[in-house]
């Protein structure tokens, strides 16, 4: 079974389960943009607010809300708009897709990291940063732009480019360039790991002008329980023992607490205080897995 074939499968358990639980009929499932364009279309909604838990009026989220298989519907059906609470009583204040400064250039251009969602707690000086994903294992893994490589792109408050390029260098082929200048990933074949490093460099950099004491970098990923999902998260787990490695100890030196975690978002949904309403618009998400090939 291919991957677009497994995705479409997936799809369809998600489909069904969204009709059980919010009683949603056929019509509502559509997309006037994509539409004719795309088979995917059909696993849209027309309507956005038929797959949030709230209206998102004064918060901005990623693209393609409309999706149900939308990464970013999916954390802010979790979090929601204002403030979230874990069970052990820790509020923390909610803004999604915040930009981090991460490098410059040879033609000058910013490159920025997104956050989905970055969570914190000013009087414990707390800082927790969400990279949510759903299904985005079915994807391949981004390539690296080769200013990454190059420390003239640092920004000057950054005291270890050389670390983060030995890190980076480690992820990709060096020697190869692609047609539009990036070098590709080559260490791990289903996870992100280009994406979350820079992440931890966008961190990193704020870490030198901020006032945290911690900070922690939560990959939230959507489990589904298929070949595919299994060898992503044995990556994701390997990976994060090689930055904490790598990574915390250069944090420490600023005063700041640091990790990364690779957590499901089953389980990371378990650790919130959430309301009963909530609890239930998130069943949407759980669907019984088929092992794929």
């Amino acid at each position: 079974m291919t991957l677009k074939d497994q995705e479409i499968a997936i799809l369809e358990a998600l489909k069904e389960k969204l009709r059980k639980t919010k009683i949603l009929d056929d019509d509502k499932f559509g997309s006037k943009r994509w539409d004719g364009k795309s088979e995917k279309s059909k696993y849209y909604l027309f309507d956005k607010r038929n797959n949030l838990f709230e209206a998102e009026r004064g918060v901005k989220l990623g693209t393609g809300v409309e999706s149900i298989r939308s990464s970013a519907a999916m954390i802010f059906n979790l979090m929601g708009k204002d403030t979230v609470e874990f069970n052990d009583g820790s509020q923390y204040d909610i803004q999604y897709e915040e930009e981090f400064e991460v490098i410059e250039d040879e033609k000058a251009k910013t490159h920025s990291a997104h956050l989905d969602v970055t969570l914190r707690n000013e009087k414990k000086s707390e800082m927790i940063a969400i990279e949510a994903k759903m299904l985005e294992w079915l994807n391949s893994p981004k390539n690296l732009a080769k200013a990454y490589l190059e420390e003239k792109s640092y920004p000057k408050e950054n005291d270890k480019k050389k670390k983060f390029i030995s890190f980076f260098n480690g992820l990709v082929d060096k020697g190869k360039e692609l047609k539009d200048g990036r070098h590709p990933h080559t260490k791990y074949k289903v996870y992100d790991a280009i994406q979350m490093t820079i992440h931890i460099l966008s961190l990193y950099n704020e870490c030198c002008k901020s006032h945290y004491k911690s900070i922690t970098l939560c990959n939230v990923v959507w489990k589904y329980d298929c070949s595919r999902y299994n060898q992503e998260e044995k990556e994701g787990q390997k990976f994060v023992e090689e930055a904490n490695k790598e990574f915390s100890h250069i944090f420490k030196e600023k005063g700041v607490d640091f990790k990364v975690e690779y957590i499901t978002f089953q389980y990371f949904k378990e650790r919130l205080k959430l309301s009963d309403d909530r609890k239930s618009y998130l069943q949407r998400y759980e669907i019984k897995s088929t092992r794929f090939a």
